[in-house]
């Protein structure tokens, strides 16, 4: 009984800011073992449950403890993404959608930076492996548009545009529709720096989607693409879609730049659109 009544407070503050994390570390132990040795459907079980813990703690009001528990993530993401996803599988998405909700819930700018400094580890490493999993990367990056905080919306735009630059084709063709939604956001952002830059990358896809038509096919494939319904609503809409919706922005520059930018586009690449696409 004496030995309890010593424990001073200070000794209490110290264990807060200090908790013990055996238990969590044991956990990213046993889900590393599950994630090789399970089959994908079992696996997919286990994680429902493990994701669910790991997203608690991610947002714990304990920092160092949230911290620790986000940088597992990483890890076992990092881990997971090494294995290629297998055709008409969706687990990458399911399986980073906790960085998703740690983003959304978070009010700390520390915890923010960590979770997009953890998705650029995850993108260097992986990204030949990245498939369905960057729709929620994607997502991530456009929660960052509303941000108060400059610095971290500029840190997520920093992101894309690395990504733009190294790997554009390859993320035209697996998931065009997010990188312009992304983009798009980005345009109505509350930073209007970032809205201007937005646009212009707006600008390269649709270059990239004429040239390419998204895959790099030729000139005459991309037509024919373009030319059928699916493909200008699934890949061209969200474009002109997005900066039409800008035209009237409430900021003079970045309304002006989007009336630009969809006027080059629609100048250079109009002529690539079947009549019943212009009707739309």
């Amino acid at each position: 009984e004496s030995a309890v009544m010593m424990v001073t407070g200070k000794e209490i503050l110290t264990f807060m800011a200090s908790p013990r994390i055996f238990s969590l570390q044991k956990l990213v132990e046993v889900a590393d073992f599950n994630m090789h040795s399970r089959s994908r459907l079992a696996w997919a079980t286990i994680w429902s449950m493990l994701a669910e813990h790991f997203t608690l703690v991610g947002t714990d009001e304990n920092l160092s403890v949230a911290m620790f528990a986000i940088d597992s993530l990483k890890q076992l993401s990092i881990k997971f993404l090494q294995k290629e996803e297998l055709s008409n599988f969706n687990f990458q998405r399911t399986f980073l959608k906790p960085f998703e909700v740690i983003m959304g819930k978070s009010a700390l700018e520390e915890i923010d930076e960590l979770v997009l400094r953890c998705i650029d580890m995850m993108i260097l490493a992986c990204a030949p492996n990245i498939r369905s999993g960057w729709r929620t990367i994607f997502t991530i990056f456009e929660a960052t548009t509303r941000h108060p905080t400059p610095e971290v919306s500029e840190s997520a735009f920093g992101i894309i545009e690395r990504l733009m630059e190294s790997w554009l084709d390859f993320l035209l063709q697996n998931d065009a529709v997010a990188l312009m939604n992304c983009l798009v956001s980005f345009v109505g952002g509350r930073h209007a720096g970032l809205s201007l830059r937005a646009l212009t990358h707006l600008r390269v896809c649709a270059d990239k989607l004429a040239a390419h038509g998204g895959g790099g096919q030729s000139s005459e494939q991309a037509q024919q693409q373009i030319d059928g319904d699916q493909s200008v609503f699934g890949l061209w809409w969200p474009l002109l879609f997005g900066l039409a919706t800008h035209v009237a922005d409430s900021r003079l520059e970045v309304r002006l730049k989007a009336l630009n930018t969809l006027d080059v586009v629609l100048e250079i690449h109009g002529q690539l659109f079947s009549e019943q696409a212009w009707q739309v």
